[in-house]
């Protein structure tokens, strides 16, 4: 729930649902990290601002070595605009897993966008961390804030294909 969320896959009780069974988890194991940083997502896409920055930090505070969840609080700095705290949890969760798996580049390519490395954010995006729409999205700003109209056009298309697959998927059209 909380995933699908944040990618605007939901359906209308997603929200809700999405919190209450983030809250609900969150509260059966306090020291797992991932169930804290799912919490985090789900208050960011409840509108609950200051909580989601709450749980992120609190997330951090609890993390020893583990990479993923350490670069989903990066994410989630990232939602709430704080891109050069992003920036600093992304590279060390990378620096701590070094085989770390495409989605923490998929995070890392948006952070480079949203800090106007557009010419980074289209390496990235072009590569393994062009995992779904989003990536798309992002790949077609990228070429468009690099002034690589072509591309940007090009690459619009493929976002289209994708997003309507995603979203039949879900039934959502």
């Amino acid at each position: 729930y909380v995933v699908d969320l944040w990618l605007g896959l939901n359906r209308d009780d997603g929200t809700e649902k999405a919190l209450q069974l983030a809250r609900k988890g969150a509260a059966l194991d306090n020291k797992d990290v991932f169930i804290q940083d799912q919490l985090g997502f789900a208050y960011l896409c409840s509108g609950l601002w200051q909580d989601a920055e709450v749980q992120f930090d609190k997330t951090l505070s609890q993390i020893v070595n583990e990479a993923e969840s350490m670069a989903w609080c990066g994410y989630g700095f990232l939602l709430l605009s704080r891109h050069e705290k992003a920036y600093e949890v992304l590279v060390e969760a990378m620096r701590l897993d070094p085989l770390h798996p495409p989605a923490l580049d998929w995070v890392l390519g948006q952070v480079y966008f949203f800090l106007g490395r557009y010419e980074d954010a289209v390496g990235i995006f072009i590569g393994e961390a062009h995992l779904n729409s989003l990536a798309d999205a992002f790949l077609v700003a990228a070429y468009a804030h690099s002034g690589r109209q072509d591309e940007a056009e090009a690459a619009l298309q493929t976002f289209i294909q994708h997003r309507r697959a995603e979203l039949e998927s879900r039934g959502l059209v």
